[in-house]
């Protein structure tokens, strides 16, 4: 979104500037003091539009996390993913959240908001309370990079 937005105002600049004798007649009128200040000089209007992403059937306005609304991205809706603390990579533990995990406390947060905070056995299971791993489903991830504006 950035790059077009870049890109149009180059654009818009760069022929106003190779053509702004031809816009003159069309941006600015002789004798027109109430927005040009009594200038003959020609002024120009820039317009800036957003086009939509692509990502999630947003057009730039994203509000809350919705766990019903698929977001699209790099990563597997449903798959389950976690990270260590102190570590900022997300690995992928399963490819269906809802087949791997057991833990109701998991389940329900993860459902609801994509986001568990806990400690999961091999099994899927409610670990121990110590050492509480980041979980993530895939969605979730494609929200958060759709916030960041990666790609």
């Amino acid at each position: 979104m950035k790059r077009n937005l870049i890109a149009l105002s180059a654009a818009v600049i760069m022929s106003f500037a190779l053509y702004g004798t031809a816009w003159s007649g069309a941006l600015s009128h002789k004798g027109d003091t109430a927005v040009s200040g009594g200038s003959d000089q020609p002024y120009l209007i820039l317009a800036a539009m957003d086009e939509p992403t692509g990502r999630g059937g947003t057009t730039g306005i994203v509000g809350p996390y919705n766990s019903t609304q698929r977001y699209n991205g790099s990563y597997t809706p449903k798959a389950l993913f976690f990270k260590n603390p102190g570590n900022i990579y997300w690995r992928r533990v399963a490819d269906d959240y809802l087949k791997r995990v057991k833990c109701p406390d998991a389940i329900d947060h993860l459902r609801k908001g994509g986001l568990w905070k806990g400690h999961l056995n091999q099994d899927g299971s409610c670990g121990p309370l110590d050492e509480p791993s980041d979980w993530a489903t895939g969605n979730r991830l494609n929200y958060e990079e759709m916030l960041s504006g990666e790609e």
